[in-house]
């Protein structure tokens, strides 16, 4: 665990201090015709290609996926996964912000959850420390009105890593059902559910 999370690039970080941020603006060579940025916060839903007339799919949330000890790392560090709602039910991370390729959750009980770097065959993972934040190279994107599985998933953006919405599953993943990104990188991983992963805005 502790191997994933030495990848990242460390740098200080300073947090929004609100849930909305600066008007969608384009990363050059990155998101393409997405964007990086979104002025307001969403939560995360699955949609599954394999039932194109469906409505949105199962909800995403966070659940623990491991911890750093504070004599490892000053402060300690909690890991987290992106995960099926059905397969763990609890909403303690509801709302999410992106801001110039990063993804930010926010949990009902004041913490911050960041977004890690993200590979093929691995999970969509975040953290959470109270000593300094090391961020990820920002790599996730929007593409809005992207989605071709029926009317109403046409009006939302599909989660991107850079350009790429086309690529993420459902996987088991011990306990849990969690988002892996192009998943056949990872021999391991099977049984996945190839979904799209849509953005939906938590107000109007």
């Amino acid at each position: 665990m502790f191997a994933k999370f030495a990848k990242l690039t460390a740098i200080v970080m300073v947090l929004p201090a609100a849930l909305t941020i600066a008007a969608p603006s384009k990363r050059d060579g990155v998101c393409g015709d997405g964007v990086g940025d979104f002025e307001k916060s969403f939560t995360l839903a699955t949609f599954f290609k394999d039932q194109p007339n469906s409505p949105v799919g199962t909800p995403l949330v966070l659940s623990p996926h491991g911890h750093i000890p504070d004599t490892v790392q000053p402060g300690g560090i909690d890991f987290f996964v992106l995960t099926s709602y059905a397969s763990y039910a609890h909403f303690d991370f509801n709302v999410y912000i992106m801001h110039d390729g990063w993804v930010d959750a926010y949990g009902s009980d004041g913490r911050i959850a960041l977004s890690t770097n993200i590979t093929p065959g691995i999970e969509a993972q975040f953290y959470t420390t109270p000593g300094p934040q090391t961020i990820a190279p920002n790599v996730y994107c929007g593409l809005p009105g992207t989605s071709k599985y029926g009317a109403d998933n046409a009006n939302h953006a599909r989660f991107a890593v850079g350009t790429d919405a086309d690529n993420f599953a459902l996987c088991p993943d011990g306990n849990v059902t969690t988002v892996f990104y192009q998943p056949a990188a990872a021999v391991s991983q099977a049984g996945c559910v190839p979904v799209d992963i849509l953005l939906i805005p938590t107000s109007d």
